[in-house]
């Protein structure tokens, strides 16, 4: 049985993945640094959002310490890269 009404997964995983393309246009094209660092955390979260909407579609709590790891690596790497580009390095 399926936790959501049938077109709604769909919907959703369509505008998900539409997200996707265009942020990885971003990240290739991006004018700026900032703008690529952005919009790869932004694939992360719309990543995080795949694996939720399958794992509330399929009904099972598979990916959560996927969701929950993948969180994390996102945004501790968000933050050295925007620290690295501040200061010009990591440590100091």
């Amino acid at each position: 049985m399926d936790l959501l009404p049938f077109p709604f997964p769909h919907i959703f995983f369509t505008g998900l993945l539409l997200a996707l393309t265009l942020l990885l246009y971003r990240v290739v094209r991006g004018p700026h640094v900032l703008d690529r660092i952005m919009a790869a955390d932004s694939i992360t979260l719309v990543i995080i959002c795949l694996m939720g909407i399958w794992q509330v579609t399929v009904g099972t709590s598979f990916f959560f310490d996927a969701i929950l790891a993948l969180s994390v690596v996102g945004f501790i790497g968000t933050i050295a890269l925007a620290k690295y580009l501040e200061r010009g390095g990591l440590i100091h």
